[in-house]
């Protein structure tokens, strides 16, 4: 599982937090981690990698949690062993490939079909394809304002 949470230095001020302020916060951040998951779902979708299987799309899952000490929305994927690979970039291990569902693999090579009973890959180099950091990163400023906005009301003072 790879996450993403949307928490910042204020968790600490939390506890003393009136209701009514919660209750704002609580609007704002499950509005906002929906914004994201649609944000990443988009970059999923063409705007970063081409969607194939859909897995990876589908993957991706908002909350909003909350204890005495805070609020805060998390966007993840769950369950694509893949993808922080594409997230971050990486390698993957030399491995073999055998058939699962035939006899024998079957591939091109040089525009001629050939057949295989196991290929030993060599593994790949996977490039940084940024869905989930990016998101938020795009998106800071805006979550940052709308935080600040919910509780300006009562910080004033």
């Amino acid at each position: 599982m790879i996450t993403m949470k949307l928490i910042d230095n204020a968790t600490v001020r939390l506890k003393a937090m009136p209701e009514s302020i919660r209750k704002r916060l609580r609007v704002v951040i499950v509005r906002n981690t929906q914004r994201l998951a649609a944000k990443v779902r988009a970059k999923l979708n063409g705007g970063v990698l081409k969607k194939r299987s859909g897995r990876l799309f589908n993957s991706i899952k908002s909350e909003m949690h909350e204890n005495n000490d805070g609020i805060w929305g998390e966007v993840k994927s769950v369950g694509v062993v893949y993808a922080g690979i594409h997230e971050r970039g990486g390698r993957t291990k030399p491995h073999i490939i055998r058939p699962k569902n035939a006899k024998a693999l079957h591939f091109m090579i040089g525009g001629k079909g050939v057949f295989a009973m196991m290929v030993n890959h060599p593994g790949s180099k996977i490039p940084k394809r940024s869905y989930l950091r990016s998101s938020l990163a795009e998106m800071r400023s805006t979550l940052r304002a709308e935080i600040t906005e919910a509780g300006r009301p009562e910080w004033r003072g």
